[in-house]
């Protein structure tokens, strides 16, 4: 809830941080429920720019089975992986 409220505030920092630990906490217990958590954490990576955690967020949802927003069913090649970065990194993404 409250990296919605900083959505709204466009604090892309804030909502990384918030977003982080909401991911390492569920990340265990949450299951296919992850899915708007996974994609929002996901975006608030590449806003920020932060390329290794992105890596790894999408691993965790293949391993999970979780579609990654724009990339779908697509292989998280490097290159797939890269061009979703960069739309999310971008691109205004609503909530």
């Amino acid at each position: 809830m409250r990296a919605e409220t900083l959505f709204h505030a466009n604090d892309w920092p804030g909502i990384y941080r918030e977003l982080s630990i909401a991911f390492d906490a569920a990340k265990y217990a949450a299951g296919q429920n992850q899915r708007p958590l996974l994609n929002h954490y996901l975006e608030a990576c590449a806003k920020n720019n932060k390329w290794r955690e992105f890596k790894k967020g999408v691993a965790w949802a293949q391993y999970l089975g979780i579609k990654v927003r724009f990339l779908g069913q697509d292989e998280p090649s490097d290159d797939n992986m890269r061009y979703v970065f960069g739309l999310m990194r971008n691109g205004y993404i609503t909530w």
